[in-house]
C-alpha cells in the first residue's frame, strides 16, 4: 500500500517536472512585456536550429508548434526545431519601456531619449519634440535642444493639417523659442528669433513679432538679417496701422542702401498714390519711379500695371 502511494507520488512528480520542462521550452527568449527588451522589431522573428530565420507574424502558438505567416505565405514550425522566438517589439512599445528609466529632471537624459526617437526606423517625431521641449524647460541656455527643435518645428508645420492642432503647436513653439531668446542661446547658422517671429505672426501676435524685429533691425545695416528685419517691419507696422513708422522705415531702407522688396514697394506705391491724390508736389513722379522699380523686381508685375493704370 505504502509502495503504491510512493509510486503514485513519484509519477506525479515526474509529470510535474515534464510539464514545467514543456513550459520552459515553449517560453521564447523575449516576450512583449519584457522591460529589458529594448530592441525594436517591427515583426515577429523565429530562429531555427538549422540557422534559418522566419520574419513575419505569429498566427498561432501551441506547445508543439508555431503557425507563422510571412510575405511568402503561412507555414507551421515544430517547437523542436525552434531555438528562439522574438516577439514583435514596435517603436511605440520600446519607447514606453525607455520612459521607465528616463530621468525627467536631467537635460542629457531628455536629449538622449529625443535622439533615440529620431533614429531611422523609430521616427517618433512628436515624442522627440516633447523631450526636447522638456530639456529647454530644464535649461534654455543650452543650444543642443534648439538645434534639433527648429527643423522639427518647420517640418511639423507642413505636416499638420488640422488647424486647431496647428494653432496649439505654434503657441507652444513661441513659448519655447522665446525662452531661448531670453536666455541668449546662440546657434551657428541659425537665428531662432526668425523662427519665433514667424510663429508669432502665424498665431496673430504681431506686436510681439514687432518687438523682436525691432531688436534685429537695430543691428548692423550691412547684415542681410538687419535689412530683412527692416523690410518686415515696414509690412507689420502697416498691418498695425502705424503708417508713420512704416513709411519712416521704408525711407531708412532707401537712404541706407538696403533697398525695397516687392512688399515694401507696393506700400510705397500706395502711399505715393495717396500723396498724389492729396495734391502733394512731386508725388506723381515718385509714383512712376516706384512702379518702374516694381517692374524691375518682377515679383508683382500685375499689381504694378494695375497701379499704373
Amino acid at each position: 500500500m505504502l509502495k503504491s502511494k510512493l509510486n503514485m507520488s513519484f509519477r506525479r512528480l515526474l509529470l510535474l517536472i515534464c510539464l514545467i520542462s514543456m513550459v520552459t521550452i515553449s517560453v521564447p527568449l523575449y516576450s512583449q512585456n519584457d522591460s529589458n527588451d529594448l530592441e525594436v522589431r517591427p515583426d515577429d522573428i523565429v530562429e531555427l536550429s538549422n540557422g534559418n530565420r522566419f520574419v513575419g507574424k505569429i498566427i498561432l502558438e501551441t506547445n508543439d508548434f508555431i503557425k507563422f505567416e510571412t510575405s511568402g505565405g503561412s507555414t507551421t514550425i515544430q517547437r523542436a526545431d525552434i531555438v528562439r522566438v522574438f516577439y514583435k517589439n514596435p517603436p511605440e512599445v520600446v519607447y514606453k519601456k525607455r520612459l521607465q528609466s528616463l530621468d525627467s529632471a536631467d537635460y542629457e537624459s531628455q536629449l538622449n531619449l529625443a535622439d533615440w526617437c529620431l533614429e531611422s526606423g523609430i521616427n517618433l517625431r512628436d515624442s522627440a519634440i516633447t523631450h526636447l521641449q522638456a530639456a529647454v524647460y530644464l535649461n534654455a541656455a543650452k543650444a543642443e535642444a534648439f538645434e534639433r527643435l527648429v527643423p522639427l518645428y518647420i517640418s511639423r508645420e507642413f505636416l499638420t493639417t488640422n488647424s486647431d492642432s496647428r494653432e496649439v503647436y505654434l503657441r507652444e513653439e513661441c513659448e519655447i523659442l522665446l525662452r531661448g531668446i531670453r536666455a541668449g542661446v546662440q546657434i551657428d547658422g541659425l537665428d531662432i528669433r526668425d523662427n519665433a517671429i514667424r510663429s508669432l505672426i502665424r498665431v496673430g501676435d504681431i506686436q510681439a513679432a514687432v518687438v523682436l524685429l525691432e531688436a534685429i533691425a537695430s543691428g548692423d545695416r550691412e547684415l542681410p538679417t538687419t535689412i530683412s528685419a527692416m523690410r518686415r517691419l515696414v509690412v507689420l507696422y502697416d498691418a498695425l496701422g502705424r503708417q508713420t513708422d512704416s513709411r519712416a522705415m521704408a525711407l531708412e531702407l532707401r537712404e541706407d542702401g538696403g533697398g525695397s522688396d516687392s512688399e515694401v514697394l507696393l506700400r510705397e506705391i500706395r502711399w505715393a498714390a495717396e500723396d498724389e491724390a492729396a495734391g502733394i508736389a512731386g508725388s506723381a513722379d515718385k509714383l512712376e519711379n516706384l512702379m518702374e522699380d516694381l517692374l524691375v523686381l518682377g515679383d508683382a508685375d500685375g499689381k504694378a500695371y494695375l497701379y499704373r493704370g
